[in-house]
């Protein structure tokens, strides 16, 4: 018996659906790095001063730190200047590079947003602060950080 069927052949899919599928992948990661970026760049710590004799007093502090708008702002703007460049672009392998490029870009700033305020917040000399005075600057944009004095005793 002969098969009458014609043979199936893959056929590449089409330009323009390879770019919405790395349209659609890009806007994923990107909302991925800020959900990440969102839920690891939360932390506190607290201090209070040390007790030199019967001192009722002292006001010890909590810093909190929360992810920061402008780092989710600086991603989404991203998103939309890479979108822009690819749509520029007159071959789809130049617009596929394009966003391949913004997709870098915007894990970049979600991780090293997340890194830069997490090491920053932990080497903060909040007791030595505390116990001799001054102020502490703290890194923005990359986080945002609260604080929170009560009164002990």
């Amino acid at each position: 018996m002969t098969s009458t069927a014609a043979p199936v052949t893959a056929t590449a899919p089409p330009a323009w659906a390879t770019l919405l599928l790395r349209v659609r992948g890009l806007m994923l990661s990107g909302a991925f790095a800020a959900l990440v970026y969102g839920m690891l760049t939360n932390a506190s710590r607290s201090a209070c001063p040390t007790q030199t004799g019967g001192v009722s007093t002292a006001r010890c502090v909590t810093y909190t730190l929360s992810p920061s708008w402008i780092v989710v702002a600086a991603m989404a703007i991203a998103l939309l200047v890479g979108l822009g460049a690819a749509s520029r672009r007159a071959d789809a392998r130049a617009a596929l590079r394009a966003l391949d490029r913004t997709g870098v870009i915007i894990i970049a700033i979600a991780l090293g947003s997340l890194v830069i305020a997490q090491v920053w917040f932990w080497m903060l000399p909040v007791q030595q602060v505390l116990d001799h005075g001054g102020g502490l600057w703290f890194p923005f944009p990359f986080g945002a950080v609260t604080s929170d004095f009560t009164g002990l005793g």
